[in-house]
């Protein structure tokens, strides 16, 4: 996933970009990502929960900049 094209896809908003973010977060939160078998083949891209913590602080900051962005088109 690449995480500066979020919201420049066909028939993404900004809005939808920074949804996506905050679920990015709650999936990494709900150790559903990385994907199981994933870290199957790179167990050591478990998340430790100061990383998980970091991407999320980034998730809402972005977000956040996103959504304001939205209404400002």
């Amino acid at each position: 996933m690449n995480f500066s094209e979020w919201s420049v896809g066909v028939g993404k908003t900004p809005l939808q970009g920074g949804a996506m973010l905050i679920a990015a977060c709650e999936a990494v939160k709900q150790h559903l990502m990385p994907k199981p078998n994933y870290l199957r083949l790179h167990p050591e891209a478990t998340p430790k929960p100061i990383e998980i913590e970091q991407f999320c602080a980034w998730t809402r900051v972005q977000a956040a900049e996103l959504m304001q962005s939205d209404g400002k088109r």
